[in-house]
């Protein structure tokens, strides 16, 4: 029989725990178990945090670590990578789990581009020097305990002086093969492996492994151990209480988890194993769990910025969105209207949230001055972290205002994690951290693959000798000239995605495509001269004529149709790794119309209204009469098998839904049930003002 801890709570509140009955002391005949959610069944690679040990730099692996300072992996004429600090300061980031952290031996393959010493920093402060040569070789210095911390810590490498190389346009400081961190053993097992037959979790410490529990009621952690080697010692956190065992072998543990928590998409629980040692989980489960909401289905949400049903429709008629006609043809179809400000990320956050701007807290591009507006400051719940506090699974990529990404039942793939692409020292792009090690092939930048992308989807940016001086203004020449950047960073998008819906196991997902709305930025400006100032002049006098305006939208198809296809044609592989059971929603935020500043979402009448498409089983084909932005999160919380808020703006679209699919309505009087705290964590300073630059290149802001 397991043996049993009678050992207390030492979380804060300080309450005595029972300490436990062996599995095999089943619950009477007919006695009523509590649900429970089995956290075996959801273990994934994931979710699993090992500490640094060795950070090979021209490894895809480490991509993550890096922090401001350094080039892309590059190789010697041996074959072996290496990356090149570029700047006085170059950063990157280590793990350790120990509570208490020891003394560490940092360990540096490197050669400098002059012969040179290396001040080292960790954590702001300072540690010492290494000397570096010009030839490849070993350094190493010790890192004192002081400077050391349990979880993230940031080594800085501070250089002299920089070396201007012929034949390269940057200044270099040093090249650097791997960093290491000592006295960590090398390990050739994995830190945590799941053993599919036994359903035994194996952990090697030290490890921690990280879950999202569903919101509400009263539950308790129930851990039963295997076989253990060493003296490891295991912990739990759930929010900000602790619990921690000297692990035994073949025991039970329970721990009565505390109220509350922070997150608004359930209580982070994390598993730890320190010190020495590896043990086997048996069984990890949590007694007295949420029942999960029964939706209707998968839902997969595809978002396309900047469509509306007049260019779609030209698109169809030319049969270059056959995707999009398919999916009209066996489901229900809308105007989607918009809200005014016609800014993509102030309705795209209406659409997950359900509120009007000034409730969810997304007023634009920027906050507090010229900051960078990111998913901190909003102030209610979105669709995703509704459906995670249920129980549901949850995928998430390139959804505006998403960065930081944060904790969630499934994945969370943020706006900001494009921008890897071209800069690696954006943090927090990706939730659970460890899913970062998967998608790292993907931001490995492949001209060959981009070039096959771009020729099987369109370019956005038109042929050179096209490129007409319509706009000479500098942020229309930053859009042209990062063109090609534009349709790498949808490419990921979609790959991305595309992997996730592959893998299975979310009840949601949401992905948002931007071509269409970039490529009609661009490309508009190469329109016919000749027409574009008849059209100007004519807006200008608030005579467009509509046959003016017809031959305006069917030259901008013909410029966007290679755009338009290449959007289409991932639609249609979204849609089949959906899988057939599927519901899909496409939606656009958005639409456009020309003005006398040329096509715009700006209007003086009306915001250009969107699309929207629902088709799957609980669709109910044909056209609908209306449909609001504000009518989106509640038609997918009554797909999802979610309560409605009384708060909410907008209504199910009931007669686009077909009801016998559907639960009965549930209704609640509110979902913000516990304020949001928001974040003042900042993107790096050279990811935010790439992201701005960006947005002044888009006419966005100033």
């Amino acid at each position: 029989m397991p043996k049993t801890d009678w050992s207390r709570d030492d979380s804060p509140r300080g309450a005595v725990l029972g300490l436990t009955l062996a599995l095999a002391l089943a619950p009477a005949c007919g006695e009523r178990r509590a649900p429970e959610l089995d956290l075996l069944a959801e273990f994934g690679p994931e979710w699993v945090t090992a500490e640094t040990r060795r950070l090979d730099l021209g490894a895809a692996e480490a991509r993550a670590a890096l922090g401001a300072g350094w080039s892309i992996d590059e190789r010697d004429q041996r074959g072996g990578s290496f990356v090149w600090a570029v700047a006085r300061r170059a950063e990157l980031d280590f793990t350790l789990l120990d509570r208490r952290p020891a003394e560490r031996l940092l360990r540096v393959r490197a050669r400098g581009a002059r012969a040179q010493r290396v001040g080292v920093q960790v954590n702001g402060r300072a540690a010492g020097e290494l000397e570096l040569t010009q030839r490849m070789g070993q350094h190493s210095l010790p890192l004192p305990a002081a400077l050391l911390r349990s979880g993230a810590n940031r080594l800085a490498l501070l250089f002299a002086e920089l070396v201007s190389v012929p034949g390269d346009n940057r200044a270099l400081a040093a090249a650097v093969d791997w960093v290491g961190f000592e006295p960590l053993e090398a390990r050739s097992d994995p830190a945590a492996r799941l053993d599919a037959d036994s359903r035994t979790l194996e952990l090697s410490a030290p490890v921690r492994v990280e879950f999202v529990l569903p919101s509400g009621g009263a539950q308790t952690l129930e851990l039963e151990l295997g076989k253990v080697e060493g003296a490891p010692e295991l912990r739990a956190s759930h929010g900000a209480a602790r619990r921690r065992w000297a692990a035994a072998g073949h025991a039970v543990y329970r721990w009565l988890l505390p109220a509350g928590g922070s997150n608004p998409a359930g209580a982070v629980l994390g598993l730890e194993v320190l010190g020495r040692g590896r043990l086997e989980l048996r069984g990890a489960r949590v007694l007295g769990a949420r029942r999960r909401a029964a939706p209707a289905g998968r839902v997969v949400l595809i978002g396309i910025d900047g469509l509306d049903w007049d260019l779609a429709d030209r698109a169809i008629d030319r049969g270059a969105m056959p995707n999009l006609a398919a999916l009209r043809a066996r489901g229900a179809w809308a105007s989607l209207e918009s809200v005014e400000p016609t800014m993509s990320i102030v309705i795209w956050t209406t659409i997950a949230t359900g509120r009007t701007p000034q409730e969810h807290g997304i007023g634009g591009w920027t906050a507090a001055g010229e900051r960078l507006q990111t998913g901190g400051g909003r102030r209610v719940r979105a669709i995703w972290e509704l459906a995670s506090a249920a129980g549901l699974r949850c995928d998430v990529v390139n959804y505006w205002a998403t960065w930081p990404a944060a904790p969630l039942r499934g994945r969370m793939v943020s706006d900001l994690f494009r921008k890897l692409l071209f800069s690696p020292a954006v943090e927090d792009t990706v939730y659970p951290p460890g899913l970062m090690r998967r998608l790292l092939p993907l931001l490995a930048r492949d001209p060959e693959r981009e070039r096959a992308g771009w020729q099987r989807s369109g370019q956005l940016r038109p042929p050179a000798d096209r490129a007409r001086a319509f706009s000479a203004s500098r942020s229309f020449q930053e859009l042209f000239d990062n063109a090609e950047g534009y349709q790498a960073a949808e490419e990921l998008s979609t790959e991305v995605a595309l992997q996730l819906l592959r893998q299975g196991g979310s009840d949601l997902t949401l992905v948002l495509l931007r071509a269409v709305d970039v490529g009609i930025h661009l490309r508009w400006h190469f329109l016919p001269p000749e027409l574009l100032r008849a059209a100007v002049q004519a807006a200008q006098q608030g005579a467009l004529a509509r046959e003016l305006e017809d031959r305006l939208d069917d030259v901008l198809t013909d410029e966007l149709e290679p755009i338009l296809r290449a959007t289409d044609h991932t639609l249609g592989r979204l849609v089949e790794a959906a899988g057939p059971g599927a519901n899909i929603v496409v939606v656009s935020d958005h639409g456009f119309g020309f003005t006398r500043f040329g096509y715009t979402h700006h209007r003086n009448d009306r915001p250009p209204p969107g699309v929207l498409v629902l088709a799957g089983p609980s669709a109910a084909p044909g056209a609908l009469e209306r449909a609001s932005v504000y009518d989106l999160l509640p038609t997918l919380a009554r797909l999802l098998g979610l309560p409605l808020s009384r708060e909410l703006r907008g209504r199910p679209l009931e007669s686009a839904l077909r009801g016998a699919a559907l639960p009965p309505a549930r209704f609640v009087r509110t979902y913000e049930t516990s304020p949001l705290t928001p974040s003042q964590q900042r993107p790096d300073a050279a990811a935010e003002q790439n992201a701005l630059e960006e947005l002044r290149a888009l006419g966005y802001i100033q």
